[in-house]
């Protein structure tokens, strides 16, 4: 029997998705003190920055400056967010060796977060992911919102599925499959993997497969030696608005009611059998 060997890869978001909605502005110094203590504590794989609109997302806006000060040793990658062929350049010409994009499956979700809809996204993405393999740097994008959206409600997985074949097609080192706000129940986890699996999409990387957390900040990824890439992430929502009703994993209450998780279960199995 082949015995699959088994790794656990850290990503540390925190200086980019853990700093960009903090009210007051972080300095770059203490970015950087930060930054290098995650070193020390031997993570290799950092998000430190976003390159988009600084007029938007101010906390970012030393993107360059923070990435210059910064000494990246051999092994480790410095991850750079980045929406657009403009984000893309500047992350590049700042010395980031990893890109990660975000395309959500929910339209309403990618317009209000980034000003577009998602099939805007998708075109960008496509060409995003060319221009950073032709830079010698590795791409990654994120599907958020794959199990429900604060606006929508529940996505249907047919149209998960489909925007995933969609940016499989740029050949992507890593695709992450979000919970960004945190609803998906195990089935529905397991559903998904095993349609996208069965769909034959093929990466270029090893089989990466998330542990969802209770604590969205900190994804935890399992490798298994295949020819594919898949993450599943739970992370904290990147818009503050939110309708009423919705876990809101920022609220005082963040251990989710096991009550509402074992109902949701429930309810996703009995949709499954109709």
């Amino acid at each position: 029997m082949h015995m699959m060997s088994r790794a656990i890869e850290l990503l540390e978001v925190g200086p980019r998705d853990g700093l960009q909605m903090e009210p007051q502005v972080v300095s770059t110094a203490v970015k950087i003190a930060l930054i290098e203590r995650l070193l020390q504590a031997g993570v290799r794989r950092i998000e430190v920055a976003s390159f988009v609109n600084p007029n938007k997302v101010p906390q970012m806006a030393d993107a360059e400056s923070l990435l210059s000060q910064l000494h990246r040793p051999d092994g480790v990658y410095f991850t750079g967010l980045v929406l657009n062929r403009r984000g893309l350049e500047r992350a590049v010409a700042a010395g980031c060796n990893e890109i990660g994009m975000v395309v959500a499956a929910s339209d309403s979700f990618n317009r209000r977060n980034q000003g577009v809809g998602t099939q805007d996204s998708i075109a960008a993405w496509l060409q995003i992911a060319t221009a950073a393999r032709a830079a010698g740097v590795r791409a990654q994008v994120t599907i958020s919102t794959s199990f429900g959206c604060p606006f929508e409600g529940e996505v249907p997985i047919e149209h998960v599925l489909d925007i995933a074949q969609r940016l499989a097609g740029a050949e992507p080192f890593e695709l992450c499959f979000a919970d960004t706000i945190g609803v998906a129940v195990p089935s529905q986890v397991s559903e998904l993997l095993a349609r996208f699996h069965a769909d034959g999409q093929k990466l270029n990387h090893e089989h990466v497969v998330e542990a969802i957390d209770d604590e969205p900040r900190q994804p935890v990824t399992l490798g298994v030696d295949e020819p594919a890439a898949v993450r599943l992430v739970a992370r904290q929502p990147q818009s503050r608005a939110r309708p009423e009703g919705l876990i809101d994993v920022r609220a005082k209450e963040r251990t989710i009611d096991l009550r509402r998780c074992v109902a949701g279960e429930h309810a996703h199995r009995d949709r499954r059998s109709r």
